[in-house]
């Protein structure tokens, strides 16, 4: 009996053993896991290109905390820096170019406006001098209009009137056709509505005679191609006899 007891006890301490034991395994594993969550951790720090050297590096792991937006690459910002100075160059190209142009215009427009005030003073020396002529040529006839007018006051003489007067003309007329006046043909001449105006229509017989001039009313004159006064005539128009 005494021997049962003995092993019963002994059975017990060692299952008691055995069951501390495994407490303090148990709690030593417990310890050392707790031990190396409490100890020292790791740092993850962002080692790509276009995040900043000023940034916090991140702890245990966690997720990186900064602003919300998204950052953008060096060269991007690069490009759009570059992107900014072109256009500002072109700005100021675009500037400066307008004021060439409008420098030029400028420099232009005086050079039309001298070029316009140096011809209408050549124009006007032209005219000056067409004008010295035509009353130089008429000076003379003048001149002979009045000796004409002396000599028939102390000749009191009507035929040597008229020869002064028909001098005179005849001198006036060379003085005109000088300067390029012509006298427009009428008489026998056929009706030319350019050059001639009709004030009054007269029958003729003869055939050779129809739309043609028959006398002159008003001479008329031309300078070139180009009529000054059309002449005044009247014209036939050809009348078949009664039968």
């Amino acid at each position: 009996m005494s021997t049962g007891g003995d092993d019963g006890q002994a059975g017990g301490k060692g299952a008691g053993g055995d069951g501390s034991g495994g407490q303090k395994a148990s709690g030593n594993g417990a310890g050392g896991n707790g031990a190396g969550r409490g100890g020292p951790g790791f740092t993850v720090r962002d080692r790509r290109h276009w995040v900043q050297d000023g940034d916090e590096p991140v702890a245990g792991g966690a997720a990186i905390a900064g602003p919300a937006e998204e950052r953008q690459p060096t060269y991007v910002a690069q490009l759009e820096a570059d992107l900014k100075a072109a256009r500002e160059a072109a700005a100021e190209k675009d500037a400066r170019l307008r004021e060439y142009i409008a420098a030029y215009k400028e420099q232009v427009g005086r050079g039309l406006e001298e070029a316009k005030d140096r011809l209408r003073r050549e124009a006007d020396k032209e005219l000056e001098l067409a004008r010295g002529r035509l009353l130089s040529g008429m000076l003379e006839v003048l001149d002979n209009l009045q000796r004409s007018m002396r000599a028939a006051a102390e000749t009191h003489s009507l035929d040597a009137v008229l020869e002064g007067l028909g001098l005179v003309e005849g001198q006036f007329r060379g003085a005109l056709a000088a300067l390029g006046l012509e006298r427009i043909p009428t008489v026998g001449e056929a009706f030319d509505p350019s050059r001639h105006e009709a004030v009054a229509v007269v029958p003729v017989g003869d055939p050779a005679q129809d739309r043609r001039i028959i006398a002159e009313v008003q001479a008329g004159y031309r300078l070139g191609s180009r009529v000054l006064r059309a002449a005044r005539v009247t014209v036939g128009q050809l009348t078949p006899p009664p039968a």
